[in-house]
């Protein structure tokens, strides 16, 4: 993923192109090519959500 970029070359290595994406996970944080934070915190109480379901028996 390329932010702030403004070269339209494809991004190589290794003299093969690289696959761009829009978002990808990190650390347990999602991020996407426009910066914003709505994806991740929907990620995140969903991931919280199952954690409590899981729990609720105990």
């Amino acid at each position: 993923m390329r932010m702030n970029n403004r070269l339209h070359q494809p991004l190589q290595l290794r003299g093969e192109d690289l696959v761009e994406t829009d978002r990808y996970v990190y650390l347990g944080s999602v991020v996407n090519i426009d910066g914003g934070a709505d994806e991740d915190v929907k990620s995140r109480i969903n991931k919280a959500r199952v954690a409590f379901n899981i729990l609720r028996p105990i």
